[in-house]
């Protein structure tokens, strides 16, 4: 299955680096200490 890729557009190279910086922001969140007790290890 291979289909061409087509170049993103600004604006969507924009939504793509905020929902980014959002997924980066949350997985940080889950990483710390304080959320340990939620977390099973």
């Amino acid at each position: 299955m291979s289909t061409k890729k087509k170049p993103l557009t600004q604006e969507q190279l924009e939504d793509a680096r905020r929902l980014k910086a959002i997924y980066e922001k949350k997985k940080m969140n889950l990483a710390y200490p304080r959320n340990l007790s939620q977390t099973r290890w």
